[in-house]
């Protein structure tokens, strides 16, 4: 029997195949997170939003709980009468159970996407060793928790509407990991591990937001339970993305009081990260972020979406809904030259889709900027362009600047430790890494935050319940 302890609003049969499947599967999950996530928080309680359902009375709440009593519900969006909007399809009754003609086409897309989900935690998972604050160490296991529980989502779509494919492919999951030589994670991006915060920070801005747009695909799509899914997914998923756009404007502000106070901009030896060693890290990791929606002429996306599975995340506000309408100019290669050539949106949804992205990545750094401008600093961060180091699309191994003009491979050796991180850089950042729990204090290089959790005060609150917040409420909060 289903083992009570499954939060879930799917109406989950306790004696089905797929019942029985979850509750074995509940033990070599909890296994697999073990091994994972640090085992000293595992009875530690920390201040979380929990899932609760979809109804009036909203979909979370907040509440102590410990990492090692969570429970990873199963929950969707309400059901409702609607019809698929977009493909050959458009107009059609969405479906509720899999059509034989698309499920391998179905199957292969949520293995991929399901993938990510145990990937992120198994990069960041340590970082909870070197947290610089009480209040991060609680976002850090809010992102880890919930991105489990997405794993946990994935797998009830996979094993209830997929049989014993979905069976096989749910137990894939935990077989993968980060980096692994023999069985990595499906998609590259996810197979670096993160040992330092700026990193983190910088993956929540991008690759979360990604997963976004990727969630929103499937979220207007003609698969009905993965829909209602992917939307409830999508409640989570803000909260995710404002860990990495406030974690980096806190890392700015301190870079930059440190940079006045000094008088200097390298402040490595003050405690501080300087801001070109910042831009260096968002050059290492929005290529692969941008490699995460695939190649630019994509055949596979127009099935998909012609098949009604993927939209574009922005299908609700197009104009036409059968990518037929508009045009837009992408990079095709010959030999190792590109060339510029217009094709319609539909021959280019990968393309189209990681534009949109860029442009609202483009907001967040004019965003960071803005602290820079307050503190009367010149240096500007900004985000390399779309053929700057790819490993995927036409400008694959191929030598362009961080502003999209074709280098020489010569040019682009010397120029390596001036777009990328240094082995010196990794070394002093990861020397800055010192954990701090104590409420109110924050390591050498980030600042406090200025947005609180569920309104809870921002001074005097302890998140996580650690051994330092047992003798201490309300302590001088440093460089506030």
């Amino acid at each position: 029997m289903v083992r009570a302890s499954i939060p879930n609003n799917v109406n989950l049969d306790m004696t089905s195949a797929s019942g029985l499947f979850l509750d074995h599967y509940q033990d070599q999950f909890r296994q697999w997170w073990d091994d994972v996530v640090p085992s000293e928080f595992r009875e530690v309680p920390m201040y979380l939003r929990c899932p609760v359902g979809c109804d009036r009375a909203g979909w979370a709440d907040f509440r102590f709980v410990k990492p090692g009593e969570y429970r990873w519900g199963l929950f969707q969006t309400p059901m409702t009468e609607r019809q698929i909007r977009f493909g050959d399809r458009a107009g059609e009754s969405v479906w509720q159970t899999v059509p034989e003609e698309h499920r391998d086409l179905l199957l292969k897309h949520i293995r991929v996407q399901a993938d990510a989900e145990p990937g992120s935690v198994e990069q960041s998972a340590n970082l909870a060793r070197c947290a610089p604050s009480n209040y991060d160490l609680r976002n850090l296991y809010q992102f880890l928790l919930e991105e489990g529980r997405h794993l946990w989502a994935m797998v009830h779509v996979l094993v209830e509407h997929f049989g014993q494919a979905g069976e096989d492919e749910g137990h894939a999951l935990l077989h993968r990991s980060c980096g692994s030589d023999s069985d990595p994670r499906l998609l590259d991006a996810f197979n670096h591990s993160i040992d330092e915060w700026l990193s983190y920070f910088i993956w929540c801005v991008l690759a979360d937001r990604d997963g976004k747009y990727q969630l929103s695909t499937v979220s207007h799509g003609a698969f009905d339970p993965l829909a209602r899914t992917a939307a409830f997914m999508l409640f989570e998923e803000p909260f995710h993305l404002s860990i990495g756009t406030q974690g980096i404007e806190r890392v700015l502000r301190r870079s930059a009081e440190l940079m006045q106070q000094h008088d200097s901009e390298d402040i490595f030896e003050h405690g501080g990260i300087p801001l070109a060693v910042i831009q260096k890290y968002l050059n290492y990791w929005s290529p692969r972020v941008l490699d995460l929606f695939g190649n630019d002429e994509s055949r596979r996306a127009r099935e998909a979406f012609e098949a009604g599975i993927r939209a574009r995340p922005y299908e609700p506000s197009c104009s036409d809904h059968d990518g037929q309408s508009e045009q837009l100019m992408v990079d095709r290669r010959d030999g190792d030259v590109l060339n510029q050539v217009q094709v319609l949106e539909v021959d280019a949804l990968n393309t189209a889709m990681r534009r949109r992205f860029v442009e609202e990545v483009q907001v967040v750094i004019r965003r960071w900027n803005r602290i820079l401008d307050a503190h009367h600093i010149d240096t500007r961060i900004y985000l390399a362009h779309e053929r700057f180091n790819r490993h995927i699309g036409p400008a694959k191994n191929l030598h362009f600047d961080p502003q999209g003009q074709a280098i020489s491979a010569e040019q682009a050796q010397q120029q390596q430790s001036s777009w990328l991180p240094s082995d010196d850089d990794r070394r002093r950042l990861k020397s800055l890494m010192q954990q701090e729990l104590r409420p109110d204090h924050y390591a050498s290089w980030i600042a406090p935050p200025t947005v609180a959790i569920n309104n809870k005060p921002l001074a005097g609150f302890a998140y996580v319940k650690t051994a330092d917040t047992a003798s201490e409420n309300t302590v001088e909060v440093p460089h506030a």
